[in-house]
């Protein structure tokens, strides 16, 4: 009964193909987080992550090369953070983390070894076509923000800036003090 009750509660927060946290629970614990790190003092860093080009991937190599992409990406953050972070798929080809306890710095190197791991990621349906990402970091830090919202829209507004200045890259928002 008890594993029951388990399988039902990790599905309800879980995504279904990469069994990463999903939408909902992400904010919950985002929510949570935020009010720790203002309380202790503690800095906390927000990553988005968007696949560039998506939509060509699904159009020439069909959708459930598309899902595989989606997968091997979630597998890769998963397997790249620390216990105590939190990954969610954010929507169709988007992913959130929370980097509990990091600074800018570590948040930026963590971001641009996510990029390279996934660059470096093969696909044998894609012939040589490389997936590339667009990463959007921010971190609070020093009571610099007022709401976990403002720290996550900060984080997609960078990835946005990724996306538009190229993609394939990480942008770092900057916060005025």
């Amino acid at each position: 009964m008890q594993s029951k009750k388990r399988l039902l509660e990790d599905l309800a927060v879980r995504d279904g193909l990469t069994k990463l946290y999903n939408h909902q629970y992400f904010h919950t614990r985002f929510e949570e987080e935020f009010s720790r790190a203002q309380r202790y003092n503690l800095p906390l860093s927000c990553i988005f992550i968007d696949i560039d080009d998506f939509k060509a991937v699904n159009d020439r190599y069909g959708h459930i090369a598309g899902d595989v992409v989606i997968k091997r990406i979630g597998r890769l953050i998963e397997q790249m953070l620390r216990k105590s972070d939190i990954a969610s798929r954010y929507g169709g080809d988007e992913f959130a983390l929370l980097l509990l306890n990091t600074a800018s710095d570590g948040a930026h190197m963590f971001a641009d070894r996510v990029l390279k791991m996934i660059s470096e990621l093969s696909f044998q349906k894609f012939k040589g076509d490389v997936v590339k990402v667009s990463i959007g970091v921010a971190t609070y830090s020093d009571k610099n923000l007022t709401s976990y919202e403002e720290l996550f829209h900060l984080a997609d507004k960078a990835m946005y800036q990724a996306k538009q200045t190229g993609g394939g890259q990480v942008c770092h928002a900057v916060i005025a003090p």
